[in-house]
Formats: structure tokens, C-alpha cells, sequence
């Protein structure tokens, strides 16, 4: 026979109104917050796993951020190189117009203004700021404008390091560019290998920009032309000294000249002991080729050979012009398609985010309507015991006596 005091009949139906107690205050604060987690000890394992979630959550709102930052300043990076690239198109259509060899010198003087004004704003465009206390084309330098201007005499002060930001856990984002790199290194010439009139030549050769005619033929040698007396030219490989084509006849301007894949065109009349050079292209500044060409449309009319001078050096801005346009326009195709990639992430970045906002709310929030049903249960079964526990409390052995 077990024997059970009176005394632990009370303490089982305290311990039981207690945790009946404990349960209905934990739902009305459940009810309260809108969360079924208000302290790890709710729900441990929950608890971690919301941890997780929200360690998640924070990190791809900081990858939405720097996806935000990195869109506006490619945004207005890609604003300023139209910009920057409309007024090389219009410094392209001065210099074929300085081409016409009609013109006078007060008409080549006009367009040399032109060009100006296009050096100068060039030079202000290259040294967009990028709204945020930086330089869109200066490196990692923000104290001081990237480019700064002598006369026509343009140079970078920035730097080359690239800046970038992440915009994912395993991306990062280009965003700011070194001026050097986009401005400052234009393919010369072709952009395989130039051409030029020596300074001493004395008819009015001018030979063309040239283009490539067998790919597999260049060798990236150097080369000189030489006008020999009869008219006829040689060509000589500099730098392995050697005669590529012997003495030959230039026949009637323009004549063609072809040798080790290339093809260019002599026009004018040079005269027996003039030469021309033929090299690898190198790199210039697009600041450097404007300022070349307005040089050039300031040299006054003169002698055959320099009135030739000048068209030749017209002729090569015009083609270093072209290459310009062309590294600016790759440039600018870099720039849309990191844009195009940034909305990429940010569609991933999206939906990972409504994902971990999915699970968290399952783990975390709390379902009112079952919340409010649960409250109801809570109350009806503590109050059951309530008095359950008021009546047994009210037991004695002298009722019975």
C-alpha cells in the first residue's frame, strides 16, 4: 500500500497550474511579439537555425547595396564615355574636313578652334566626378582630379588600381577605372603598325595609314621606304637589314606598295632621297592625338614638302581618331555588359532573399490564428485546474467525522 501525503497532492497540482501558467503567458507573448521564438530557450534548434538566416540575410543586403553603388557609378560611367565618344565623333568629322585641300589657311585655323573646344572637353570628361567624393577615371585617387591640363598638354595624375565592389560572395564588381588605361593608351596608326613622312623629306609624298593584307605575314618589324632616283623605291627591313623589295618602280600616284602583309599607298610626288617609315603601332594619348592635329592646322601654307608635312600628319590624326573610337566603344561595351551582369546578380540576389525570408518567417513568425486558438485551450484548461486544485485544497478527513 503507498501512501501519499497531503502535502504532495499539493505540490503536483501547484507544479501543474504553474506550467499551465507558464504555457498561457508564453503564448500571449507569442500573441504579442507575432514571433513563436522570443528567447533561444523557445525553441533551441530553431533559434540557430533563424541565426543562420538572418547572418544570411544581412550579408546579401549588403551585396544589394554595393549592387545598387556599383550599378550608379557604371551607370555614370557609361553616360560620360557616350558623351566623351560624341565629341570624338565630332573632332573626326573636323579633321575630314580638314582633309580638303581647297582650304585656306584662316579655314584651317577655324577648325583648329574646333578642335580645341573638343580637347578641352574631353579633358572635363575624363574628369567626371563620380558624385560620391571620387573620380570615375582616376583610379583609387579622390584628392585630386585624375587629368590636369597645361596648354594642350594633358596629363594623368591618378593611378592604376582598379576599384571594385562585391557584389556577391564570389563576385566582385569592377566599378571606377584607371584614365590611363581607357585615355591615355590608344592603339597608334592601324592599330597594327603605323606610317610616317621623315621631318627632312623635300617633295609632297604622303603616304596612307595602310592596312593589314595577310595577317600571317607580319612580321612587327621596322621598315624604311626610300624614294630612289628614275622613281623608283626601295624597302628595307631595319631591324634585320635587309632588302624586302629591290629597286622598283612607283608608277603613277597613288601607287601601291604590299610587303610582309601589309599594303599602304604613296601619293604626290616624292622626291629621290625622300623616306618613309613603317613600325609597330605603339599606344598615345587621345589628348596627344587632338593636340597633334591642332599643331597641324595651325602650320601656315608653305613649300610642297611641308604643305605634304601637314597633310600627312591630318591623315594620321584621322586614323588615330578611328582607333580611339574604337578602343573608347569597347570601353563603353565592357561597362553594359557589367551592368547587364549586375541585374543578373541582382535577380539571384532577389530570390535568395525571399527564399531565407520564406524559411525564417516558418521558423520564426507566428500564425495568429493558431496562436489565438492555442490561447483559448490554455485558458480553459488553467482555469479547469484552477479550480480542480481550489477544490481539493478544501479536502479534510474531519468533514468526514
Amino acid at each position: 500500500m503507498i501512501r501519499v501525503s497531503t502535502n504532495n497532492v499539493y505540490l503536483q497540482n501547484l507544479t501543474g497550474l504553474n506550467a499551465d501558467q507558464s504555457a498561457e503567458l508564453t503564448t500571449i507573448a507569442e500573441l504579442s511579439s507575432g514571433k513563436q521564438i522570443n528567447s533561444p530557450s523557445d525553441n533551441p534548434v530553431g533559434a540557430a537555425q533563424a541565426t543562420l538566416l538572418q547572418s544570411d540575410l544581412t550579408q546579401l543586403g549588403q551585396y544589394t547595396t554595393n549592387q545598387n553603388q556599383a550599378t550608379q557609378l557604371l551607370n555614370n560611367a557609361s553616360t560620360t564615355m557616350t558623351s566623351f565618344i560624341n565629341v570624338m565623333q565630332s573632332a573626326r568629322t573636323t579633321l575630314v574636313q580638314a582633309g580638303n585641300g581647297s582650304l585656306s589657311d584662316s579655314d584651317r585655323s577655324a577648325l583648329a578652334a574646333q578642335l580645341q573646344q573638343n580637347l578641352n572637353q574631353m579633358v572635363g570628361l575624363a574628369n567626371t566626378s563620380d558624385t560620391q567624393g571620387g573620380y570615375l577615371f582616376g583610379g583609387s585617387v579622390t584628392s585630386t582630379p585624375p587629368f590636369t591640363q597645361n596648354g594642350n598638354t594633358v596629363s594623368y595624375a591618378g593611378d592604376n588600381l582598379v576599384q571594385g565592389l562585391q557584389i556577391s560572395q564570389t563576385r566582385t564588381e569592377q566599378v571606377k577605372y584607371a584614365g590611363n588605361a581607357v585615355f591615355m593608351s590608344i592603339p597608334t596608326g592601324n592599330g597594327t603598325f603605323t606610317t610616317a613622312a621623315a621631318a627632312g623629306n623635300t617633295g609632297s609624298g604622303v603616304i596612307s595609314a595602310g592596312t593589314v593584307s595577310s595577317p600571317s605575314a607580319l612580321t612587327g618589324d621596322n621598315y624604311t621606304i626610300s624614294i630612289l632616283a628614275g622613281g623608283n623605291y626601295q624597302v628595307t627591313d631595319t631591324t634585320k637589314g635587309t632588302t624586302v623589295v629591290p629597286s622598283t618602280p612607283l608608277g603613277a600616284s597613288p601607287a601601291t606598295l604590299s610587303f610582309d602583309g601589309m599594303q599602304m599607298s604613296l601619293s604626290g610626288a616624292p622626291a629621290a632621297g625622300d623616306t618613309f617609315s613603317v613600325a609597330p603601332s605603339g599606344t598615345q594619348s587621345v589628348f596627344d592625338m587632338m593636340a597633334s592635329a591642332i599643331a597641324a592646322l595651325k602650320t601656315p601654307s608653305g613649300t610642297a614638302a611641308s604643305d605634304a608635312q601637314r597633310t600627312a600628319a591630318i591623315t594620321t590624326a584621322l586614323g588615330n581618331t578611328d582607333q580611339a573610337l574604337t578602343s573608347l566603344e569597347t570601353t563603353q561595351s565592357s561597362m553594359g555588359a557589367q551592368l547587364s551582369e549586375l541585374n543578373t546578380y541582382g535577380t539571384i540576389n532577389s530570390q535568395r532573399t525571399l527564399q531565407d525570408q520564406t524559411q525564417m518567417s516558418s521558423i520564426v513568425d507566428l500564425n495568429y490564428a493558431t496562436g489565438a486558438s492555442q490561447l483559448t485551450q490554455q485558458e480553459t484548461q488553467y482555469q479547469a485546474a484552477l479550480q480542480s486544485y481550489s477544490s481539493i485544497s478544501k479536502l479534510s478527513l474531519f468533514n468526514y467525522m
